[in-house]
């Protein structure tokens, strides 16, 4: 919806309806769900003897835990904040080796 104001330019109104917040809502609880079965997929795979080296595997399942470290509570890549500064402290510069 939009309106003119004081000055003729138009403006426009926000207008948050309470569908638009359920089906919001819907949709972030499908994708948590979407992400909880993707890492169980990850894990039973990794129970069963397959034709793709370990090594391989292995790739796959640190960029997957790599990935979810950085995107879990948010956009950590973009929008890179404290937890994420101390996680990456903690990977280079106070590592345990």
């Amino acid at each position: 919806m939009s309106s003119l104001d004081k000055s003729g330019s138009l403006q426009m109104l926000p207008k948050v309806e309470i569908s638009t917040l359920v089906r919001l809502k819907e949709t972030n609880r499908e994708f948590q769900k979407q992400v909880v079965d993707a890492w169980r997929d990850i894990n039973e795979e990794f129970l069963r003897p397959t034709v793709v080296p370990m090594p391989l595997l292995m790739c796959v399942l640190n960029l997957s835990r790599v990935m979810d470290v950085i995107y879990t509570g948010g956009d950590g890549y973009t929008h890179v904040g404290k937890v994420m500064k101390n996680n990456v402290a903690s990977l280079l510069i106070h590592s345990i080796v």
